[in-house]
């Protein structure tokens, strides 16, 4: 199989069903899903479905709608024509979106943590400590420090 294949396919199935379920899909509760991604095995005889819903407590009814709704979305795969063999769908809840906001708000406690601790000077010896990050041109670190502005290395 090409390597360019399989990522141009996935892009066109992930189109494509995210069309499906918002508009072809009579059920109302399709309508806080989303399609995260869609990976293809190398054979294209399975394909996983990555999906997000705000609310945890309705994963497992989604996950069982979604099952249910499997044939309809196999029929509009080979309905677009742009695959022999129609894939096995899995779908799995895609935790990323609730990482990536944990994340946030461990930066965002950093942060508000730096903030409050403005007794720390700032100097460029402690981070310059090889000669290997000081240009040749700069004898005295007090130029240097000069060229930096404390506005230019402080968060805004």
């Amino acid at each position: 199989m090409s390597n360019y294949k399989i990522p141009r396919l996935e892009k066109e199935l992930f189109k494509l069903i995210n069309n499906a379920l918002l508009f072809k899909v009579r059920d109302d509760s399709f309508s806080q899903v989303i399609i995260t991604g869609v990976s293809l095995s190398h054979d294209l005889r399975y394909m996983k479905l990555f999906y997000f819903i705000e609310n945890k407590a309705k994963i497992k009814k989604i996950e069982e709608k979604l099952q249910k709704v499997s044939g309809f979305l196999k029929k509009q795969i080979a309905g677009a024509g742009i695959m022999r063999i129609i894939p096995e769908l899995n779908y799995k809840y895609d935790e990323t979106e609730e990482k990536s906001r944990h994340i946030e708000a461990v930066l965002a406690s950093i942060r508000e943590e730096s903030y409050d601790d403005s007794s720390s000077d700032f100097s460029l010896d402690e981070f310059l400590i090889e000669d290997e990050f000081v240009p040749e041109d700069f004898e005295d670190m007090e130029e240097l420090d000069d060229m930096f502005d404390d506005d230019v290395l402080e968060e805004e």
